[in-house]
């Protein structure tokens, strides 16, 4: 059986690799690191002194709640649009 395979059927009960998770949420694995560095990603369970690393379903669900809950607040920067970064401060028409 192929990791497709695995991936494919989808079972809600069992911990997924970094890269089944990722091929299962449609994202790379750039993307997925992006996340664990910005505390954004799913939670991950380690076995101390090896490489095996897996999502656990349960973590997968907490992932899921916190992305739409995230998705439902409003963005926390500034919009910057005619800002400094437009023309360099100057005012326009300068």
């Amino acid at each position: 059986m192929t990791t497709t395979e695995i991936v494919d059927h989808d079972d809600k009960t069992r911990a997924l690799t970094r890269e089944e998770f990722c091929e299962l949420e449609r994202m790379t694995i750039v993307t997925y690191k992006k996340l664990l560095r910005s505390g954004q990603g799913p939670e991950e369970v380690r076995v101390p002194g090896t490489a095996f690393v897996r999502i656990t379903p349960e973590a997968r669900r907490r992932w899921h709640a916190k992305i739409e809950q995230l998705c439902e607040q409003p963005f926390p920067f500034e919009d910057h649009r005619g800002g400094p970064g437009r023309n360099g401060g100057r005012p326009k028409g300068s």
